[in-house]
């Protein structure tokens, strides 16, 4: 019997160890793109930018900073910068700034939330199901987009996993200190990523079915409630003092508690989670979730209903409202559960069907997978200017470009400002009192990339900067111009 055990836990691994080997292989094919790739350059190179800040500037964890809209002190207020932070002490230890640091960690953290969910979809569906499950978690679109992104998700999702997972075990056992595993795991994530908040659901149901009657009287509830919530609010307020830039305060203001909620209502908001659903998603992996979600009404998969439950919400509140594809990443170990229970209840008739199910979804997503793969490739226009840039100008020179997207900064190991986004209430928004505002706080070059400049439809902004600056590089459809040698 020992023997046999032995044997099927053997089997287990090595087939465990196929799928993430697999898992690992497509990865290596991409790890060496910039962060300035075609997959939310943007959200990437911010956070790639923040690791090398903290190298370079301030090695405090609680004071990230950007590289643009100031010259020095661009303390900013977001998630707890952890992957960053390991970024910047492998940095120091290594003494390279390459890019492949963040994105190896960000891959090992995502294969770490994949090793919490075959953990606890086994338990609910047993170890194939659990396997299949598994897998489409790996291989989806959004999933090999985000376990590479030099973004918080994958770091957020570990936690959460994680939290979800002791939860789960909390639930079977009534022991204490799994609670408090669970709570901590979870403080984290939300820390990394505030929507995740949204599982407080499933933490009331646990409780509730662990403690009945006494649950508003228990300490454990209100020791939950203090280990899952009270860090994330200091690190919030923290943030929002010390900061300079208060993004996660103006996106709350501008977009979560505003009228916009109910975006998931209007027909912008139901056309973005139709394309959304169907390129980072697949539409078999989607539909299999739904049967999924239709069984988990049956009292055995009730923990996994409030999980899914939980997630739908912030889909429809949150996700709905940003608009970002990479807001959607709470859905994917949902999903990938919900899936897994389908294939259990077909593989109790016959276990063929349920291979006959699971192989098409796998191989449809993958299809899917390999359409979207292309995106996480260097962005060339971007490569391009901050490569001009950086040759043309000198490491501490304040640079100003005529550009939305903060990523050519990085790429062009530079700070300044972005022109004419008309954003901050503080920055004169004519071309003159602009450029005149940037002179002044010490900014000596602009950079014209992609041949205009943002926000500049009748060129006029264009216009004021060749007659009034000298032109000192231009190549390929940039320009720079020193602002310290004005036209006579």
């Amino acid at each position: 019997m020992k023997s046999a055990l032995k044997r099927h836990l053997l089997y287990e691994i090595l087939i465990l160890a196929v799928i993430f080997l697999l898992f690992f292989g497509v990865q290596a094919t991409k790890l060496t793109q910039q962060p300035w790739d075609h997959f939310g350059s943007w959200r990437q190179v911010d956070t790639y930018s923040i690791a090398l800040n903290y190298l370079q500037y301030d090695m405090n964890p609680l004071m990230p900073q950007f590289n643009y809209d100031g010259l020095s002190e661009n303390y900013v207020q977001l998630e707890l910068q952890i992957m960053p932070y390991l970024s910047a002490l492998l940095f120091l230890l290594t003494g390279t700034t390459t890019h492949l640091i963040p994105r190896i960690l960000c891959l090992l953290f995502f294969a770490g939330s994949a090793v919490f969910l075959y953990l606890l979809i086994r338990e609910f569906c047993g170890k194939v199901p659990a396997m299949a499950g598994v897998a489409l978690y790996l291989f989806a679109p959004l999933s090999l987009q985000i376990a590479r992104a030099i973004q918080p998700e994958a770091c957020m999702l570990f936690f959460l996993c994680g939290g979800i997972y002791f939860l789960r075990r909390f639930q079977c056992t009534k022991r204490p200190l799994l609670l408090w595993l669970a709570s901590g795991m979870t403080a984290v994530a939300i820390m990394e990523k505030t929507p995740a908040a949204f599982i407080g659901l499933l933490f009331l149901y646990v409780l509730v079915d662990v403690l009945g009657k006494k649950t508003l009287c228990s300490p454990l509830f209100y020791g939950c409630g203090l280990v899952t919530l009270v860090p994330p609010i200091a690190h919030f307020l923290y943030s929002s003092h010390h900061s300079v830039f208060h993004f996660m305060d103006g996106i709350a203001v501008k977009h979560i508690f505003s009228a916009k909620i109910f975006s998931l209502f209007t027909s912008e908001g139901l056309t973005f989670f139709k394309d959304t659903f169907a390129v980072w998603f697949g539409w078999a992996f989607v539909a299999l979730a739904a049967v999924g979600l239709m069984i988990a009404f049956g009292k055995k998969y009730r923990f996994l209903l409030i999980w899914a439950a939980a997630f739908l919400l912030e889909t429809a509140t949150i996700a709905a409202v940003i608009k970002f594809e990479y807001y959607l990443v709470f859905l994917l170990p949902v999903f990938a559960a919900l899936c897994a229970i389908v294939l259990k209840e077909i593989g109790k008739q016959k276990r063929w069907l349920a291979a006959t199910v699971c192989i098409p979804v796998l191989i449809l997503t993958s299809v899917t997978s390999l359409k979207v793969w292309e995106r996480a490739n260097t962005d060339t226009i971007i490569d391009r200017a901050g490569n001009f840039i950086a040759a043309h100008t000198a490491e501490g020179e304040g640079v100003a470009i005529g550009v939305q997207n903060p990523a050519y900064f990085t790429a062009a190991n530079r700070r300044g400002y972005r022109a004419n986004i008309d954003y901050y209430d503080y920055i004169p928004s004519d071309p003159q009192g602009e450029i005149q505002y940037f002179i002044d706080h010490g900014v000596r070059w602009f950079a014209v990339a992609e041949g205009g400049i943002y926000n500049d439809a009748d060129g006029s902004y264009l216009a004021y900067l060749r007659e009034h600056f000298s032109l000192a590089a231009a190549e390929d459809g940039c320009e720079l111009y020193d602002l310290t040698k004005p036209l006579q």
